[in-house]
């Protein structure tokens, strides 16, 4: 009986790129969290209605994340320039 072995494709380097990505976005929000903080910190003084504890935690809980959204879009909009990609619309 024979025994036929399937060749192993080459890995696509998903990996590489998901751990690339993870690091990248940590480290996004590790600038990010400060800044937000930073933000709310000198907004309370001009306006004291953001001194709220709730307004306080949602500021720094959506903050980070639209500060993450428009860096990787700003990421993605560098990468597609530098490479060359256009796209047609």
């Amino acid at each position: 009986m024979e025994r036929r072995f399937r060749k192993r494709n080459k890995p696509s380097g998903v990996g590489g790129f998901l751990v690339a990505t993870l690091v990248v976005t940590c480290l996004f929000l590790m600038l990010n969290v400060p800044f937000v903080r930073f933000l709310h910190i000198w907004s309370v003084q001009y306006w004291n209605q953001l001194a709220h504890p709730k307004v306080a935690q949602l500021t720094m809980l959506i903050g980070p994340l639209v500060l993450l959204m428009l860096e990787w879009c700003v990421v993605d909009t560098l990468v597609n320039r530098l490479s060359g990609e256009s796209r047609s619309r």
